[in-house]
């Protein structure tokens, strides 16, 4: 299987023009309008996806000024169950809104913006809010180096470069597919650092500060099992297509309604052996095509875990992602 090709090198200025490739996914429950509020200034070189479950005017308020599509979630409903996507197990409406994006974006690049457990970090230097979504645009556009771990940071960032002894026959890297940020307690000082995850390295993926290419590992971003679910699913799909994961910045900030009962959840080390174990075949050259492997080996191999995951959400969301 020929190895995708890398994006050419991000400056600041492609990275900037970037911003029309990406589609931010938003749901607005009832509440969070102040949330969204405060994410404004930040928002508004973007366009936003945003599902709302509140009624519309409650919110318009806070939308002035933004780029955005605005859906209610009964839309994002109709849609899914068209897809037979409704009975998913673990399904919520925010797994649901971000389904329904997933599908009807054309974008290139997406993001995911929990309002509910993410607020904007500040610089500790200056004091003024970070704006992740351009550094997840930057992660994305520039190279990882999965097949030889580097130090902790990004040799691609301007005035980085390889560590001393690093192949240069790997120098020039792969695309990057997963630009999965970290979040922190406000009081915590972050640290400037990012980093590629190495090959065959899994990482308990959560969604609350996560951008990703649409177009080389989308289909394999369904969370209807669960963040920790899709992400190891994604991370085997991107090993065996030759493409990078970042890890580290962009942060936010926590606002410590984290759902914790996923932390548990689908992280047995059978499943991540499961997962690891799994050969793809040369055949498999796209996110959809692995993700279509993966679920036959549910159903021929029947592990103990296979109850936690519903093979016909998997086997729905394979067919519609194909129509998109």
């Amino acid at each position: 299987m020929d190895a995708i090709q890398p994006p050419p090198l991000a400056s600041s200025a492609a990275a900037d023009s970037g911003a029309k490739d990406l589609d931010i996914v938003i749901l607005v429950s009832k509440g969070l309008g102040s949330s969204l509020a405060s994410w404004r200034s930040i928002l508004k070189p973007y366009h936003l996806l945003i599902v709302i479950d509140e009624e519309e005017e409650e919110i318009q308020q806070h939308l002035h000024g933004l780029d955005f599509a605005l859906y209610s979630t009964a839309d994002a409903n109709c849609e899914l169950e068209r897809c037979n996507l409704l009975g998913a197990k673990d399904r919520s409406a925010l797994a649901a809104a971000r389904a329904f994006a997933l599908l009807a974006s054309t974008r290139r690049y997406l993001a995911f913006l929990d309002l509910s457990s993410a607020a904007p970090a500040t610089d500790p230097a200056t004091g003024d809010a970070i704006d992740p979504f351009q550094q997840h645009l930057t992660n994305l556009r520039s190279p990882s180096t999965p097949f030889f771990f580097n130090t902790l940071y990004d040799p691609f960032r301007p005035g980085a470069d390889f560590v001393r002894g690093y192949p240069f026959s790997l120098r020039t890297g792969v695309p990057t597919a997963i630009s999965h940020g970290l979040w922190l307690d406000p009081a915590k000082k972050p640290a400037d650092l990012v980093l590629t995850v190495p090959r065959d390295v899994f990482f308990a993926m959560r969604c609350i500060n996560v951008a990703f290419d649409r177009e080389l590992v989308g289909a394999a971003m369904f969370l209807g099992s669960g963040d920790l679910w899709a992400g190891l699913c994604a991370k085997r799909i991107c090993d065996h297509l030759r493409v990078g994961v970042k890890s580290g910045i962009p942060y936010v900030a926590s606002r410590g309604q984290e759902k914790e009962e996923e932390t548990t959840e689908l992280a047995d080390p059978e499943i991540i052996d499961f997962v690891r174990g799994i050969e793809l075949p040369d055949a498999a050259v796209s996110a959809v095509d692995c993700y279509e492997e993966i679920v036959k080996k549910i159903k021929a191999e029947k592990p103990k875990f296979a109850g936690e995951i519903s093979v016909a959400g998997l086997e729905a969301w394979i067919a519609a992602w194909k129509k998109t």
